[in-house]
């Protein structure tokens, strides 16, 4: 087989030499003989080689290589998958999986959403990719479930499940990230307004054209659910539109224990990673937050109010609100954190005013401010300046009954937004549980949400444990994290330990070198059997040969299979189901590939007009914020 490939190079090259050597003649206007024995000629001196000809020879033989070696990588990578996918007979075939083929989707979807609501392939569920080895066995995640995945960066967690998964919600959508290309990917999927409608995708530009001709061709375009466009980008990742809208953390804090929630997110996002906590200091300062947070939500304030009283524990504000309310129990527990000696009250009030630190960048706290705010009687301090907007309010309960999506953008570090995406997120979820409630437990339209980056954009403390319920209210999350270790820096083990096994749908993605979770997973995907034969000789008398057969045990994927996961794979599990290897269900191989390179090149063009309007403006810092405010 070598020589046959070494011949077949050889006379491929002497063909490129001789077709060079005939265009180069050609092309200086000297076409000469054709030569039976160019050696013998190039001796005698009857051979003739133009510069044209040397010029075409480089440039064939480079354009050659260039050929050689994609063909190459070609086959190496079809050759990774062909043996990566050899797994796939040792796993569960269509027949044997319950809830996740088309089939059984189908049904889960008409029983939870009403027959007339499924009218094809998109509406059965959530895609998770195909089945490998099984032709086109497309597999989905029910209406009714909440799933996990893990991947490490660049692994396709975004590109294989965030997108088409946010293009394919048929109700709203809540979006987490600490990039701008889930926005970019889905913004103009999702929008009410059509993309060819807009002014920047008028032009003549590349992405003009190629949008406007993929929306005017006759090409059945996917369903689409649009509506409207929810941006809350504080820190001006995906451009300089930052919020243009603003929302109310304290509409859902009614008791105590409503405003020890909302301090319990905000103490989350502000605690660094590794940080050593004191139990009486930590503890007591969330609760002097939530006391709080409390008389500003039933005193009509709002957090810019809780910040500023926090700065005087001599101020009374605070204390006579909650009396006046009659909530005459946390008022007293305010006047006790007031009267403690001086060490314990500055630790006790400087941890609170570190965990509400996010509202003392004005342009943040703007985003949770009503256009006009309540002034309280002997209130003093900073929290009670007078911040005036005309931004429109955002409601969450109006929010999780349209087609609406919200895209919560945030990045970690000290100036971090992650304690108000996460109270966003909080509060979204809050009002779909009360719609629930007031449907029967169930929302008639599932609400999606996509948790990208959850670990560093959407702490949630609460998540694991909603994770056991609400499928069953509609409230169908996906959480993406880069690792459990990364996970294990915001819930404890016993509350990762619930996040995982109340996942009805479990996909590990790939990118991982952590031997102890691959380990983990590849005994969840269980051993196969494999025969082995032996020979033994005896040289006794005439001799003889005798073979024995034996059977062992070992894992279908193993530890290294594992760690060089191919990019298109990933293994899955879900409930009732044994685990599987599939496709990733990477959006250009979907319904929605044209849909959503036109938004991504309609969102780049629009960002760089945003750029050249302002020339001179530098990426914005925690300081650079408080300026623009």
């Amino acid at each position: 087989m070598v020589g046959y490939n070494l011949a077949a190079a050889v006379f491929a090259l002497l063909g490129i030499i001789y077709v060079c050597w005939r265009a180069g003649c050609w092309l200086t206007g000297q076409p000469g003989p054709v030569l039976i024995n160019p050696a013998t000629a190039a001796v005698d001196g009857t051979f003739h080689w133009p510069v044209a000809s040397t010029v075409l020879l480089v440039v064939a033989l480079i354009a050659a290589a260039v050929v050689v070696v994609m063909v190459a990588r070609h086959r190496t990578a079809t050759a990774v998958l062909r043996e990566f996918d050899q797994a796939a007979q040792f796993l569960p075939r269509p027949r044997e999986l319950h809830a996740i083929t088309a089939r059984d989707a189908k049904r889960s979807a008409q029983r939870l959403r009403g027959r007339d609501a499924i009218t094809g392939h998109l509406d059965y569920g959530l895609a998770l990719g195909s089945l490998i080895g099984a032709g086109t066995s497309a597999l989905y995640m029910s209406w009714e479930w909440v799933g996990l995945i893990i991947g490490g960066p660049r692994c396709g967690k975004t590109t294989g499940y965030a997108i088409p998964m946010i293009c394919q919600a048929p109700g709203a959508v809540f979006a987490t990230s600490n990039k701008p290309d889930i926005y970019d990917a889905t913004r103009w999927v999702r929008d009410r307004d059509d993309l060819t409608t807009h002014p920047a995708k008028a032009d003549t530009t590349r992405h003009g054209l190629r949008a406007l001709w993929a929306y005017r061709t006759q090409r059945r375009e996917p369903p689409r659910t649009r509506g409207t466009i929810w941006l809350s980008d504080l820190q001006h990742i995906a451009g300089n539109q930052g919020q243009q809208w603003w929302w109310d953390p304290l509409w859902c804090v009614h008791e105590l224990s409503d405003a020890r929630e909302l301090a319990a997110i905000f103490a989350g996002a502000e605690t660094a990673e590794g940080s050593r906590l004191d139990a009486y200091f930590d503890g007591g300062a969330k609760e002097l937050l939530a006391l709080h947070i409390l008389a500003a939500s039933v005193g009509g304030g709002d957090l810019k109010h809780v910040d500023g009283w926090l700065t005087d524990p001599k101020l009374k504000v605070a204390r006579q609100v909650l009396t006046r309310h009659g909530h005459h129990d946390a008022a007293a527990k305010i006047d006790t954190a007031a009267n403690l000696n001086p060490r314990q009250q500055d630790g006790l009030y400087d941890m609170a005013r570190r965990f509400i630190n996010v509202m003392t960048v004005p342009a943040y706290a703007r985003s949770v401010l009503p256009p006009q705010r309540v002034r309280f009687d002997g209130d003093n301090t900073v929290g009670s300046n007078d911040i005036r907007h005309d931004l429109p309010k955002f409601d969450p309960q109006a929010f999780v009954t349209s087609t609406d999506t919200m895209y919560a953008l945030s990045m970690e570090g000290a100036g971090a937004a992650t304690a108000l995406t996460t109270a966003l997120a909080d509060t979204i979820f809050k009002a779909a549980v009360a719609q629930a409630r007031r449907n029967g437990g169930r929302l008639p339209v599932p609400v999606v949400a996509v948790l990208d980056e959850a670990a560093n954009v959407c702490k949630l403390p609460e998540l694991p444990d909603w994770y056991s319920h609400f499928g069953s209210q509609g409230i169908v999350i996906v959480t993406m994290l880069q690792s459990l270790a990364q996970a294990a820096k915001v819930w404890s083990k016993d509350k990762l330990d619930m996040l995982v096994d109340s996942s009805n749908v479990y996909i590990y993605a790939g990118s991982s070198n952590n031997e102890s979770y691959l380990s983990g997973l590849s005994r969840m995907i269980g051993q196969r059997d494999v025969r082995r034969r032996s020979r033994s000789h005896s040289n006794s008398g005439m001799g003889s040969t005798s073979t024995s057969e034996s059977w062992s045990s070992e894992p279908i994927l193993g530890i290294d299979d594992l760690k060089a996961l191919p990019a298109e794979r990933a293994v899955l599990a879900t409930s009732g189901n044994r685990t599987v290897v599939t496709t990733k269900n990477s959006y250009w191989l979907g319904p929605y590939a044209e849909l959503i390179d036109a938004s991504k090149k309609a969102c780049a063009t629009e960002r760089a007009a945003q750029q050249a309007a302002t020339p001179s403006s530098a990426p914005l810092t925690a300081a650079t914020r408080e300026r623009t405010f």
